[in-house]
């Protein structure tokens, strides 16, 4: 199995997530992002981007955690 970095930020620009979604690819790790808004840097720096494009921190939130519901759920049924 591999390993799998998880980057979530609902701006798309917070400085930690962004180092360690870089530091995971140069271990040749996936990376996924979560993020809202337009994205950022974040989602230019993950293999796999999923947007939440809605200036509403609050809204975005919301459906991230149903995205990582839904992750959790398909993780669970390939074990």
């Amino acid at each position: 199995r591999e390993d799998v970095a998880l980057g979530i930020s609902t701006s798309g620009r917070s400085p930690n997530v962004l180092m360690a979604l870089e530091a995971a690819n140069a271990k040749g790790m996936k990376t996924i992002a979560l993020t809202g808004r337009d994205g950022g840097v974040i989602g230019k720096a993950a293999g796999i981007h999923i947007n939440v494009s809605h200036p509403s921190t609050a809204r975005v939130q919301e459906v991230h955690r149903t995205v990582i519901h839904a992750i959790c759920a398909l993780v669970e049924r390939a074990r």
